[in-house]
């Protein structure tokens, strides 16, 4: 998947912007940009934030016909099964290659250390952010011919400016201050010496992304349906953002919805479908992973190798989540769709409705029905 988004940024960047382009440049005049759009959205508190919530209607999503090289999602997933069907009939390279991988791994003090997972989940939550942040500088004038609402995206540096620091620290500390603090009343074990299977490493990062997406799912809904006003505030701060999806909204949270969000991640990762501990190493792919989809699902991009084109039938990924920014209590799965297929936690009425009035007839509405007293 990340050799494929490497590519294909990469064609997009030469044909659009060619070598010489100065992305830094450029980054460097959107961020600076950003300072006035960023303080009238926060005008107001919390009043404010609930309203900048209320996000206008959409533009009606692109057709699929529209989608300049859109790929068959049999060709992107091709990869994926030839993989599976090769390592049925001859495991022993992807079993070497992954006991050497660990070798390596094991054999490192840093990876020793007690905060090295954590130190990986927040590495690539900063990794991935920097990437769709700076997708449109790739795409260049085709930008708005693959976001979700046909337009270019507003303000993706605004995280940069000196002004907006606690955008990346507050998330960065609140999180690694926890999982230090974790560790001191929960010692982590010992790494073990013998490395997992390829079969293994892959089954425990599949079943530990559905896991986490399943067991989020009821928290995520009541954080929008709980009868405690308190406590729906709390998601609030995700929720409040007046332009369209960028991938820094991702980790914009209050304390208690992270936190609630890092304690089923540490629950998952303790478990593993074969019984007994989930191998670190598997731990360790399964953060860059979920990071991975969860700033996908909030660029606010349609590119064809995204989750929700590969495996259209098994993602909801970028496109839902926007429609659940757009109108809150619909589409509450992070990556996939099967429960809010399910459990009637789709394209509601009510939800339709909310997304054909205006921003104050909007603001009413959602209080009614996000907010309720």
């Amino acid at each position: 998947m990340i050799l494929l988004c490497l590519q294909q940024a990469g064609s997009f960047y030469v044909q659009n912007i060619g070598l010489s382009g100065g992305i830094s440049t450029r980054i460097h005049n959107e961020a600076s940009q950003s300072a006035n759009t960023f303080e009238n959205a926060l005008q107001g508190g919390l009043q404010g934030g609930l309203q900048g919530g209320i996000r206008g209607q959409r533009p009606p999503s692109r057709r699929q016909d529209d989608k300049k090289g859109s790929t068959n999602p049999l060709v992107l997933a091709g990869p994926i099964i030839s993989t599976m069907v090769g390592y049925h009939y001859f495991p022993q390279p992807l079993d070497d290659m992954t006991s050497s991988l660990w070798k390596t791994m094991y054999d490192s003090p840093i990876v020793q250390n007690p905060m090295f997972e954590a130190s990986v989940a927040s590495g690539a939550f900063v990794g991935w952010i920097v990437m769709w942040s700076c997708m449109h500088l790739f795409l260049g004038d085709d930008t708005n011919k693959w976001r979700l609402d046909g337009e270019k995206p507003k303000e993706p540096f605004l995280w940069t400016k000196r002004e907006n620091w606690y955008m990346w620290f507050n998330p960065l500390f609140s999180y690694m201050g926890s999982i230090y603090i974790y560790h001191l009343f929960h010692p982590h074990p010992p790494l073990p010496i013998s490395p997992p299977t390829f079969g293994q490493l892959t089954s425990e990062v599949l079943f530990g992304v559905i896991l986490y997406d399943a067991l989020f799912y009821p928290i995520h809904y009541a954080l929008h349906n709980f009868p405690l006003k308190w406590f729906r505030k709390q998601h609030i701060v995700h929720h409040k953002w007046s332009s369209t999806l960028n991938a820094v909204e991702t980790v914009q949270h209050s304390y208690i919805d992270g936190f609630l969000q890092v304690v089923v991640n540490i629950i998952v990762q303790q478990i593993s479908p074969f019984g007994g501990p989930k191998h670190p190493l598997s731990r360790i792919i399964h953060n860059v992973v979920v990071t991975y989809l969860l700033t996908e699902s909030h660029s606010g991009y349609d590119l064809p190798w995204m989750t929700h084109n590969v495996l259209p039938s098994v993602f909801g990924g970028a496109p839902r989540h926007e429609m659940h920014h757009a109108g809150g209590g619909r589409y509450l799965q992070q990556y996939f769709k099967y429960l809010d297929d399910a459990l009637g936690t789709g394209d509601s009425e009510i939800m339709r409705e909310v997304g054909n009035f205006d921003g104050t007839e909007r603001q009413d509405v959602w209080e009614s029905v996000y907010v309720k007293p």
